[in-house]
């Protein structure tokens, strides 16, 4: 996957399929993703990494 130069949390809000579902996270979430710097390709990677981060104490 390429970014072409947008950093992660762009690329989540541009990207249509996971826009609709990132900007329905918690912001917590969304600052754990962000800070392992994992990127998601499809809407169920996205979902998966949220379901782990929102279980990470």
């Amino acid at each position: 996957m390429i970014l072409s130069g947008m950093n992660l949390d762009e690329y989540y809000r541009s990207t249509p399929g996971l826009r609709e579902y990132y900007l329905t996270l918690p912001g917590t979430v969304q600052a754990q993703i962000l800070q392992w710097d994992v990127p998601a390709a499809t809407a169920g990677e996205l979902q998966l990494l949220a379901e782990h981060f929102a279980r990470t104490p």
